[in-house]
């Protein structure tokens, strides 16, 4: 159980790594200020930040569906952590900017980032060989 654990934890960690890459190209490329969101720096506590709750989110890829899909299993699962950002994280970060309103694009940029999260994941696992990917 602790080693499936640790992977679940790693290929999650993995798919934040590269969460945080897409979000720092997003606001290179003018997307995180079209979405509304201040840009994100490519600096150690975003990497941080990105990896270990990357990590965390991982766990969920104990759920057995589309087990032999990895882009599939990926892109479903990262819609878990897509409704809890959109709907409570980023409301709350922005609560102290004036007439922020979370609009389509911003869920746009949302789902993408956090589809890059579930695919680094979901490849990591397949990597790794485990059950959960195959």
């Amino acid at each position: 159980m602790v080693r499936q654990l640790t992977y679940l934890f790693s290929a999650g960690a993995v798919g934040g790594f590269f969460n945080a890459l897409a979000i720092w190209i997003f606001g290179m490329a003018g997307f995180s200020a079209a979405a509304g969101m201040p840009p994100s720096g490519w600096s150690p506590p975003t990497i941080y930040r990105q990896t270990v709750w990357g990590g965390i989110w991982g766990v969920i890829f104990v759920l057995p569906v589309f087990n032999r899909m990895p882009a599939l299993k990926g892109i479903l699962l990262s819609l878990a952590p897509t409704i809890v950002a959109y709907w409570y994280v980023i409301p709350m970060k922005m609560k102290a900017v004036p007439d922020f309103q979370p609009g389509l694009v911003l869920l746009l940029y949302v789902t993408l980032a956090n589809i890059v999260w579930g695919l680094g994941a979901a490849y990591w696992l397949k990597l790794l060989d485990t059950p959960h990917v195959k």
